[in-house]
């Protein structure tokens, strides 16, 4: 406890220094676009890519990054309970599918092979993207699914800013947030302090009860997060930075509500992650850029009637090149050279494992007319001692007239094996095959002014097929991973988006709906059930809100709607669909560079019993309330 008390103060310290004024040219190394207020979704070298800004994160008080995009989109997020492991499915993929990377580095566990989202806050500053479909090769292999960007980028039009958020409500939910952004144009610090707890004893009752009598019990949850980055601009070409989060998870796992709650198990997360990185804008704008970064994960898992808990570490080191030179002006291209090493312990390996893996990426880009251009990514690995498979993606895009544009993609891509799945005692299959996929995609978005209302909308429809899709089964009384089925998955995906402001009014709608069919075209070792729904895929889900803004009152509503989804593969059983609805009104008092922003929220408006895991209660009717002071000046 001394050490982290140091750190804390460490952090806030630095937070607290003042920054000098400087007047120097903003620097332009890293050109984003940030989207801080409705989530919008735009496609970007032939794939969809979802924005939401830091400002966006903040909106409903999320407590960690699972219920920021459980609330704020249509993504299915599946969670173990409101203080369980969330993952992420995209398009009917797995929970393994779909990766995390914090500025370039890759974060998701090379053991487990997924990510929980409840690990990672949904605000502290930083911006999220969350790139799917045929594009996410660049960044690395097995985004079969996506990839989750989470980006931290300097201000360099505010010399000094200041940000504390505290936030209470239902089931002894509590959040303090501090986080700053300080210094000269040359040398800019980021700094963030977040600490939060849940007690999560919400009343439920259990499907064909009608009175809830039962109160869901040891399922605490604590979380701890520290992040520091420097940005240093020696000369006006050059950019090098330094990034640092640390993160630890302490809960409960009660057993699902059939079972006796006073025993419960018990897992704690501790997360370090480190990167550096230099990039150089030449005079001829080439730019090079350069990354090393260091991952040291550590979990501890223990069951109810275990006497220890049982030990599951890595660590990673890897290390990126890229180079974007500037050819001509109707073709680019880029190139990348990326290399990593993992090694992981556990209780349930016999000694270290590890893995080395390198691989070169391509990307050129060429414009056949002012309005017409296509894109082809080539990316070839090495793991362990075999050559991967080549993937890549081709796109095109054409602008058909200055308000609609459309686009075609065809990709490939492939998931290696987790070190989980190798080499877990008496249950890894080291004769595993790496997983296989291919995607196409064709969409349209466009925009437009109707009746002084500004418009946006996109659709798109898509197609994946999975091969060699790695699961774990019985084999012999043994659950053993296998290469057991292949897999197809197809539907549709809109977004519309309407603005209008008037006066001292300002209101906005938006509309995302995805239709999902997920099936098994093949399995290996049960062949009935082919043609079968895979599980806990639902057909349709939706997710619509409306803003109304007035002066310095802001009134949000929110409805969420995710259809029925088996939890079997034979069909057999399934979770009803349900509705999810949300309103916060908030209000913002503005004096000189100060701004205080109150708000109060009321979340699952209507009260309903749900579960998004079998016997897993969610909470009901629940409340949030919020204080937010932010400090800028320029």
């Amino acid at each position: 406890m001394r050490i982290k008390a140091c750190l804390i103060a460490l952090f806030i310290s630095l937070g607290a220094l003042q920054a000098q004024d400087s007047n120097a040219t903003r620097f332009m190394i890293n050109e984003v676009t940030v989207v801080t207020h409705f989530l919008r979704i735009t496609p970007e070298e032939g794939h969809r890519l979802v924005q939401l800004g830091s400002d966006s994160l903040k909106k409903f008080q999320a407590f960690n990054l699972a219920e920021a995009l459980k609330e704020q989109t249509n993504l299915f997020i599946k969670s173990y309970g409101a203080n369980g492991v969330a993952t992420l499915s995209i398009r009917g993929t797995g929970a393994n599918h779909s990766k995390v990377y914090w500025n370039g580095l890759d974060i998701s566990p090379p053991n487990l092979g997924l990510m929980d989202l409840s690990l990672i806050q949904s605000h502290g500053g930083d911006n999220l993207e969350l790139s799917y479909g045929t594009g996410a090769h660049s960044y690395g292999a097995g985004n079969l699914g996506a990839g989750l960007l989470i980006n931290s980028y300097p201000d360099y039009k505010q010399s000094f800013k200041q940000d504390l958020r505290i936030t209470g409500g239902s089931f002894g939910r509590q959040q303090y947030d501090y986080s700053s952004e300080y210094g000269p144009q040359n040398l800019k610090a980021q700094t963030a302090v977040s600490f939060g707890s849940l007690k999560n004893d919400f009343q439920y009752r259990n499907p064909g009860e009608t009175m809830r009598n039962h109160q869901w019990q040891n399922a605490d949850f604590k979380q701890l997060h520290l992040k520091q980055n420097l940005f240093w601009r020696p000369e006006l070409r050059n950019l090098i930075s330094l990034k640092a989060w640390y993160n630890q998870t302490y809960r409960q796992i009660p057993p699902n509500s059939l079972n006796n709650g006073a025993l419960y198990d018990r897992m704690a997360d501790d997360n370090f992650y480190l990167t550096g990185d230099f990039q150089r804008n030449y005079a001829n704008n080439d730019h090079l850029y350069v990354q090393i970064g260091w991952v040291r994960s550590s979990n501890r898992f223990q069951l109810a009637s275990a006497e220890r808990p049982d030990r599951n570490d890595y660590q990673s080191l890897q290390a990126q090149v890229r180079f974007k030179p500037l050819a001509s002006q109707k073709l680019k291209w880029e190139a990348a050279l990326q290399s990593r090493y993992d090694e992981a312990q556990s209780d349930s390996y016999e000694g270290f494992k590890n893995r080395f893996s390198s691989a070169l990426y391509g990307r050129a880009k060429y414009q056949w007319k002012e309005l017409w251009w296509s894109s082809l990514q080539l990316r070839a690995e090495h793991y362990d001692d075999q050559i991967a498979p080549l993937t890549g993606s081709f796109s095109t895009a054409y602008q058909w007239k200055p308000a609609l544009n459309s686009y075609l993609s065809f990709g490939r891509n492939y998931r290696m094996p987790s070190l989980n799945d190798l080499y877990w005692v008496q249950a890894g299959n080291p004769d595993l095959k790496a997983e296989k996929s291919y995607t196409a995609e064709w969409g349209l978005e466009g925009h437009d002014s109707i009746a002084d209302w500004q418009m946006q909308w996109q659709g798109d429809i898509y197609w994946i097929y999975v091969d060699n899709w790695i699961q774990w089964t019985p084999n012999g009384g043994i659950w053993q991973p296998q290469n057991l089925k292949t897999v197809q998955n197809y539907g549709f995906e809109g977004s519309l988006n309407l603005n209008k402001s008037w006066q001292d009014w300002h209101t906005s709608f938006k509309l995302g709906y995805q239709y999902l069919q997920s099936q098994n075209l093949e399995n290996e070792q049960e062949p009935e059930l082919n043609g079968k729904y895979l599980a806990y895929n639902p057909s349709h889900s939706l997710n619509a809100g409306v803003q109304l803004k007035y002066k310095r009152w802001d009134l949000n509503y929110q409805v969420n709607y995710t259809d029925r989804y088996f939890l079997d593969e034979a069909n057999s059983y399934y979770l009803p669909g349900y509705t999810l609805q949300d309103l916060q009104l908030s209000y913002r008092w503005i004096r000189s560079a100060h701004q205080i922003r109150f708000s109060f929220s009321l979340h699952n408006l209507a009260d309903i019993d749900y579960q998004v895991i079998a016997w897993r209660p969610e909470p009901g009717l629940n409340y949030r309330f919020g204080i937010q002071w932010r400090w800028e000046k320029s």
